[in-house]
């Protein structure tokens, strides 16, 4: 078994490690706060050591209201890569997809009443 090291203090990407919560079946789960939105989260240690976890799942999970849907279409249609997208707006990859998908969703909407 490896020696327990402390990550209090230490960030990962938005997720500032505050203190050790509890260690279940050898993983160490801990205390973080996002300072992207300042929600405490609880991650495994692991998560953070390999950066599977950079940010809390809200921000994760961002959302995009439909100005900000049609932007990022706009981009997808003058070349722009979704990865590229991603990294500009800070979220997530699959954000970018919802985004998208919300677009198709509304032109449906829009056909459908016409």
């Amino acid at each position: 078994m490896s020696k327990q090291v402390d990550l209090t203090g230490k960030t990962f990407g938005y997720l500032k490690v505050k203190n050790l919560k509890e260690v279940k079946h050898t993983h160490a789960f801990w205390n973080c706060e996002c300072t992207y939105c300042g929600k405490d989260t609880v991650v495994r240690g692991t998560d953070l050591n390999t950066g599977k976890s950079t940010r809390c799942l809200g921000c994760y999970s961002r959302r995009f209201n439909k100005e900000e849907s049609l932007e990022i279409a706009r981009r997808v249609n003058d070349g722009d890569t979704k990865v590229s997208i991603a990294e500009d707006l800070d979220c997530s990859y699959k954000a970018i997809y919802s985004a998208l998908k919300l677009i198709i969703e509304l032109q449906n909407l829009k056909e459908k009443r016409c």
